[in-house]
Parts: structure tokens; sequence; C-alpha cells
């Protein structure tokens, strides 16, 4: 028996004995297991030419790009609220409902 087969044997005896499992608690359980195991992580593919950067994301992956140059510059580009723990590491400038909020 593999580790999750001792786990699964000894929350559920019934699987092992043949005596009932309240099927409900099983689906709960298992469940609960698999929402621990690592998902793929998402991708992001940052493509830069000529100053000029572009990117390809897997589905459902939300992707902000910020542009140092082109804020300077005086494009009035911010980043959104839900990216402000990101944008504090760069200093990057935040939408002002987030940037004036105490």
């Amino acid at each position: 028996m593999d580790a999750l087969q001792h786990e699964l044997a000894a929350a559920f005896p019934g699987l092992v004995d043949g005596s009932e499992v309240n099927g409900a608690d099983l689906v709960d359980w298992l469940s609960g297991r698999f929402a621990r195991l690592p998902l793929a992580k998402p991708r992001v593919l940052i493509v830069v030419a000529d100053g000029v950067g572009d990117y390809v994301v897997d589905e459902a992956v939300d992707v902000v790009m910020f542009d140092w140059d082109n804020y300077r510059a005086g494009d009035p580009s911010e980043v959104p609220a839900h990216f402000a723990d990101l944008a504090a590491c760069c200093a990057v400038p935040l939408a002002a409902s987030v940037a004036e909020a105490p």
C-alpha cells in the first residue's frame, strides 16, 4: 500500500473490512486530500522586441503589463488594485482608489 492508501484505510476502515462507508464523508475526505496537491503552474511568456513587450498566457491567467518608459513619458497607466502586493515590490503606481486608501 502506498501512503494515500494507508491514509484512506485509516480514515475509512470499512474500505478494508467491507463494512459500511458513508459515501458523502468519503467524497469530502478525498476532495480535501486532493485539494492540497500542487496544481500545474500557470505560464506566461513575455516577448520584448525593439523595446515593445507583449505576452501570451495560459487560460485564466491574469496579467498586467506596466511600462515605466511610457509612464514617465506621460502615459497615466496604473496597476489595478488586485495587483497591489506585486506592484509594491517594484514601486509601480496603483489605481487612484487604492493609492489613496488608508
